[in-house]
């Protein structure tokens, strides 16, 4: 379990709300791992199509993201990423310093996401779902003709 710093104060600044933070916490652990839940022959099924879902998806968005010569710039004009940059917050630089990568790889995830998140364009969680899903539906289609 990983907890980022604003959020450690929060949940155990107080005592009795640490105690309680902790109380749900391990609540939760033993709710999922008490009783195992009994297998459904379907989930292979389900884990195969999930599985290509992912596959087509990461395979879209890094074609955009990463193949896309254009793309970077793309990125700074849609986002304010140049802002969120010179901005001192967290605890590390919005990039790392590596002169080996490309700009993109360079950027922390952080910076990233909340680039996006302040243009109201939600690419790092979207983009490539769509053409998965079509994908995934048409392949479907095609086990079902060819059974």
């Amino acid at each position: 379990m990983t907890e980022q710093g604003e959020a450690i104060n929060a949940k155990y600044g107080l005592r009795g709300i640490a105690i309680r933070t902790l109380e749900q916490t391990v609540s939760a652990v033993a709710l999922a791992t008490a009783l195992p839940r009994a297998p459904d022959p379907r989930e292979a099924g389900w884990t195969t199509i999930m599985d290509e879902i992912a596959r087509d998806s990461r395979t879209a968005y890094r074609a955009l993201v990463y193949d896309d010569r254009r793309f970077v710039e793309y990125f700074r004009l849609a986002t304010p990423i140049d802002v969120i940059q010179r901005m001192e917050i967290g605890s590390r630089p919005a990039s790392r310093p590596t002169a080996e990568q490309g700009e993109i790889e360079q950027l922390r995830a952080i910076p990233w996401v909340f680039a996006w998140t302040q243009s109201r364009h939600l690419l790092p969680g979207w983009y490539g779902l769509g053409m998965a899903l079509e994908s995934a539906r048409s392949a479907t289609a095609r086990r079902r003709w060819t059974r």
